[in-house]
């Protein structure tokens, strides 16, 4: 017995250690960087091996939102691309711990289970016959007769075994050991056999062990989907006076697959009239823009500046185009100027102010901005200051309005340099200019429009130039030809009246 035991002890030692080596070895980075694009589907992928023999089922990452998986399979020794979704609805960045599990088949004890045999008076009188239990099953069976049944095994005579079973009643046997047997019972004087087939209780079924599980780091960054823009600027050289102000038109066109955010446009000296909008794509959008030059001395003129217009938004690449502006020489008074300001200047002394305002107790005073409220202490000599340098913003003020009243004589003057002395040229394309305008606003189609006809007009001016020299020239011809035939009647008229002088 002591025998038996030792030899059963080692041949469960070697099913364990065979279970052991049976486990597959799955290998996966320990951390990961995604980027999606918020309201875009979109498959990533990762490296998983499986370095043992064994096949890995069912790999599932659990604990993911926003993440769709598919459950799949590695074969043993062998890597696969895993693939899955994201889908976000919003902008962040999240950091996510997610365990990597699967399955894999293991031999592994069944649990014992009772099966039924019933003892019936109609034929067939075992049911059912045969049967196929596991080792350490029980069979119970069920003698349905009025009166007491045997059952008796008939496979050998070792270990034989024989149940009497009262009527109505029910008697089991459990089984042990893995055999074929064969057993018989007499009903109503009869003799019929019966067959119980006795399998292994080791069975090879899929289980999941988190010791073996997997964990792995998500870094997800979700952000707009990115798109492409170009910029046009129509007109990049200026030719102003120092005081002078130069008007620039521009087109943004949303080539990419995505709406552009929070598009912004900015350049040093330039004030844009469309800022901080978005763009669909496939759609264009004219820009205005005006150009006040901050030259205060007369060192700084006649000399050109390169200003950098730069196009900046939530989900594109920046774009910048350099503006070329030269400044026209001018003797500045600069004692005439000594009173107004730059942006900086200004901030400076706000800055300033508001510093006084918070170390004053005297004499509350109340200052109105933007039509709101904001109590300050000042003393009546700082007051007094405020007062001048308002007064000089003020000029400031006066000047700028100046800058940009002269706007229109500009326009037009520029436009006589370019298009010469035609005076119906000037005014069709100051009209043309005012419907430019009108229409400019979110119409590339009517730019373009205006420029196809100014292009027109362009070359019915040259044609008419062109007939107009023509003329003079035919008119030139025209005349030598008449001046040579009336000398030439002359001549005939005076050689003829000689003629007639002679005969007479």
């Amino acid at each position: 017995m002591t025998t038996i035991k030792l030899i059963n002890l080692f041949l469960i030692l070697i099913l364990y250690s065979s279970i052991a080596l049976a486990v597959p070895s799955i290998t996966i980075q320990s951390e990961i960087d995604l980027t999606t694009h918020i309201g875009v589907e979109k498959i990533h992928y990762i490296n998983i091996s499986n370095p043992s023999n064994e096949t890995a089922y069912d790999l599932t990452f659990s604990n993911l939102q926003d993440f769709t998986f598919t459950s799949r399979e590695i074969p043993g020794n062998s890597t696969i691309n895993y693939s899955f979704k994201t889908n976000t609805n919003s902008s962040f960045t999240e950091t996510y711990v997610t365990t990597l599990s699967f399955l894999y088949l293991e031999n592994i004890t069944s649990t014992p289970e009772v099966h039924n045999i019933t003892l019936k008076t109609t034929i067939p009188r075992i049911s059912p016959t045969p049967i196929t239990i596991k080792k350490g099953d029980t069979i119970s069976w069920y003698n349905s007769h009025s009166q007491p049944l045997t059952i008796t095994e008939v496979t050998s005579e070792i270990d034989k075994w024989s149940i009497t079973i009262s009527p109505l009643n029910h008697s089991e046997e459990t089984f042990n050991n893995i055999k074929n047997i064969s057993y018989s019972c007499e009903i109503f004087g009869t003799t019929y056999g019966a067959d119980i087939f006795v399998e292994s209780n080791i069975i090879e079924d899929l289980i999941h062990n988190s010791d073996y599980d997997k964990t792995l780091k998500i870094n997800l960054n979700s952000t707009y989907a990115p798109t492409t823009l170009s910029l046009e600027i129509f007109i990049d050289s200026f030719n102003l006076e120092y005081n002078d102000v130069g008007l620039g038109v521009g087109r943004i066109t949303n080539n990419g697959d995505f709406t552009a955010l929070d598009i912004e446009l900015s350049m040093p000296w330039a004030t844009f009239e469309n800022n901080s909008f978005n763009l669909e794509k496939a759609k264009s959008k004219i820009i205005n823009f005006a150009i006040s030059p901050e030259i205060y001395k007369t060192a700084d003129t006649n000399k050109t500046y390169i200003k950098e217009l730069t196009l900046s938004g939530t989900n594109i690449e920046v774009i910048k185009k350099n503006i070329s502006i030269f400044i026209k020489y001018k003797k500045i008074n600069e004692s005439e100027t000594q009173l107004t300001f730059t942006i900086e200047e200004v901030r400076k002394m706000l800055e300033e102010m508001l510093k006084l305002a918070g170390n004053q107790t005297e004499n509350t005073t109340t200052i109105i901005y933007r039509d709101k409220p904001v109590y300050y202490n000042f003393t009546e000599e700082e007051i007094s200051a405020i007062d001048d340098s308002l007064t000089s913003l003020d000029a400031k003020g006066d000047r700028t309005y100046n800058l940009y009243k002269q706007e229109s004589d500009q326009v037009k003057q520029d436009i006589e340099s370019i298009k010469g002395d035609s005076q119906e040229t000037r005014d069709y394309v100051n009209e043309k200019l005012k419907e430019m305008k009108d229409l400019s606003k979110n119409s590339t189609s009517a730019l373009d429009s205006i420029a196809k006809e100014f292009k027109e007009q362009q070359a019915r001016d040259l044609r008419s130039k062109r007939i107009k020299a023509i003329w003079s020239w035919v008119k030139w011809i025209l005349g030598v030809i008449a001046i040579a035939g009336i000398g030439i009647t002359f001549f005939v008229i005076k050689f003829k009246k000689g003629k007639i002088k002679d005969l007479v």
